[in-house]
């Protein structure tokens, strides 16, 4: 197991108790993912194909009005998940 699983594996196991099988199967479903500051996680338009685990630094949520203005909806931190839920579950944008 490599260090930037042990954040993942902590919080769930705060929550819940888990098998080596399922904590396996969770480390092999959660990859290492570096980005700078002001990189999306999902374009414009675009679907959101994961569900990510913030380990370090922070995520500004956000969208554009009908003006084109961003708006930020969260602010989110180390050992949050982060992902667009709705775009993930249906599989839309």
């Amino acid at each position: 197991m490599k260090k930037h699983h042990f954040p993942l594996l902590e919080v769930i196991k705060e929550k819940i108790s888990i098998s080596l099988k399922e904590e396996n199967l969770l480390i092999s479903s959660f990859s290492p993912l570096n980005k700078n500051k002001n990189d999306l996680l999902i374009s414009v338009g675009g679907k959101s194909q994961a569900l990510y685990f913030i380990v370090e630094g922070y995520i500004r949520c956000f969208h554009y009005d009908n003006k084109g203005n961003e708006i930020t909806t969260n602010l989110l931190t180390g050992n949050s998940f982060v992902t667009s839920f709705e775009s993930f579950q249906k599989n839309t944008i």
